[in-house]
């Protein structure tokens, strides 16, 4: 809820407990007939303290009731003064006021209870099903292309430390996690020629390897869940001076979670052995990223990666 709309519930709930109060104070108590119309008035005290316990659960409903047996309280005080047949009824109606509040306030705060607990395990559910989409996905790839899944794992389990180190919150450190996990998934839709090649790339066959992560991102778009994975996924290989691809972004237009990734990417690549190239020591591998920060990596990343892989 936002501040304006709490504060214009809570003007409604004093305007009308204010109300009531001024028809009691303003009505006379002369005889049978006025009384009637003060068992009404105190009847209708019970309204807000159940819009109050609706509106703002228990403490709500309290306030209210303090709020209302306080003002009434006044209006017996001063007005039934010497009248002990009705100051027993009035007693009793201070009695139901308080009854009433916290019951009030104690069912809607267990309405919100249960509400709650139905929205984590919706959330639970479909965590689970986003999981096991992915899980789907990796295992396609594996049957594909077993060193590209192998790599994408540690993608994965890197990226994730870096984002720990770096303070953020564990669901965007597992959003991260996932995002690496399947950042190669596009290169399903890479031909066999191309993927697998030995030897370096052609120009026109480096840019059907480049379509990858926009393939990737394809791939996840229609899972639920996965829109933040897959706009990850689809800018892993941008770089802060707008020198990647597939879009060419720069600086702030890619986020934070995306650099974490691209990082890790760059790191473990060059530790593997590829038919084209040997793997690298961590000592080389990090002296040829350092000369790549800031310019094309974020430098806080970076740092981050360093302390991950240098501390195991």
């Amino acid at each position: 809820m936002t501040p304006p709309a709490a504060w214009r519930r809570w003007a409604f709930l004093a305007g009308s407990i204010a109300a009531i109060t001024a028809l009691h104070f303003a009505y006379p108590t002369r005889d049978h007939t006025d009384h009637i119309h003060h068992v009404l008035f105190r009847g209708l005290y019970l309204l807000p303290l159940l819009a109050a316990a609706v509106w703002f659960e228990l403490w709500g409903a309290l306030l209210a009731t303090a709020a209302v047996i306080g003002v009434y309280s006044l209006h017996i005080l001063l007005h039934w003064r010497g009248v002990p047949w009705e100051n027993a009824n009035q007693i009793g109606m201070l009695a139901i006021y308080a009854v009433f509040g916290l019951a009030a306030g104690l069912l809607s705060r267990r309405e919100a209870q249960l509400r709650e607990a139905k929205k984590r395990e919706e959330q639970r559910l479909h965590r689970q099903l986003v999981l096991q989409s992915l899980a789907a996905l990796s295992q396609a790839l594996k049957w594909r292309d077993t060193p590209t899944r192998e790599h994408s794992e540690a993608v994965g389990r890197l990226a994730a430390r870096v984002a720990g180190l770096l303070g953020l919150d564990r669901e965007r450190i597992e959003i991260i996690r996932l995002a690496g996990t399947v950042h190669d998934i596009g290169k399903i839709g890479i031909a066999d020629d191309v993927l697998l090649k030995p030897g370096s790339l052609t120009p026109e066959e480096r840019r059907t390897m480049e379509i990858h992560p926009e393939v990737a991102a394809d791939i996840l778009r229609p899972i639920p869940g996965t829109e933040q994975i897959a706009e990850i996924v689809r800018g892993h290989h941008e770089l802060l001076d707008g020198s990647g691809y597939p879009k060419g972004r720069s600086g702030d237009a890619i986020p934070l979670e995306t650099r974490i990734v691209t990082a890790a990417d760059i790191y473990v690549a060059l530790s593997e052995r590829r038919p084209y190239k040997e793997p690298l020591r961590q000592d080389e591998i990090l002296e040829m990223m350092r000369t790549m920060t800031p310019g094309k990596l974020d430098a806080r990343v970076f740092a981050a990666l360093e302390t991950a892989v240098s501390t195991g």
